[in-house]
């Protein structure tokens, strides 16, 4: 990890490169299928079948009682499929969020240290504050301008 002790251009740069850009990655990762067979969360919730898969609920395989609400098994899977969108959801509010981080971290070195040069230390928290709105609308506190792509 970066050593973020002071801010200094070159800190912040490899720490955007390597740390946020890795985490991305890995977020992008978890909800894709893994070539080995293990499907993501997300193709699971889709219905997506393998050909194993193929005669099976995708979300839980507990066969016929998957249709039955008699001994509560459709009950069951659906709020298995509900827990198991909330954590997609989470992956999707994190990729989102770190967008939003990696590109406003890339603004700050780009904008600001035009302007103070290699150091961070004399800039005013509000400007700041201004570039990472969209991060705290991400975060839930005001209206961010983050998109999902």
């Amino acid at each position: 990890m970066a050593d973020l002790t002071h801010l200094d251009s070159k800190g912040l740069q490899t720490f955007v490169d390597n740390d946020v850009d890795g985490f991305m990655n890995e977020l992008e990762a978890i909800r894709k299928d893994d070539p080995a067979g293990v499907r993501a969360l997300q193709s699971i919730l889709a219905g997506r079948t393998t050909a194993d898969t193929l005669q099976e609920n995708q979300v839980l395989a507990i066969g016929l009682m998957a249709a039955d609400d008699s001994v509560n098994g459709s009950s069951l899977i659906s709020k298995v499929k509900d827990s198991a969108q909330s954590v997609d959801d989470i992956f999707v509010s994190q990729k989102t969020l770190f967008k939003d981080v990696d590109r406003d971290l890339r603004e700050t070195i780009k904008t600001l240290l035009k302007t103070q040069g290699t150091n961070l230390s004399s800039i005013e928290g509000e400007k700041l504050l201004d570039i990472f709105s969209d991060v705290d609308g991400d975060l839930g506190g005001g209206s961010g301008g983050g998109d999902d792509s």
